[in-house]
């Protein structure tokens, strides 16, 4: 499990990765970043990461 520096850390990633989505230029790496975001998301709230084949 993650302590609550873990946590921080995730949601703190999840928000960097959003923003980046806002200023990709290409409609494949915006995805990719919002795809980031809801992984880091999972984990800043305690979930175990998906294994990458599960993740769409």
């Amino acid at each position: 499990m993650f302590d609550q520096q873990d946590l921080a850390y995730f949601a703190r990633r999840a928000k960097q990765e959003r923003e980046r989505a806002e200023v990709a230029p290409e409609p494949a790496a915006r995805r990719v970043h919002l795809e980031l975001a809801d992984e880091y998301d999972r984990r800043a709230q305690g979930q175990e990461p998906r294994p990458v084949h599960q993740r769409e």
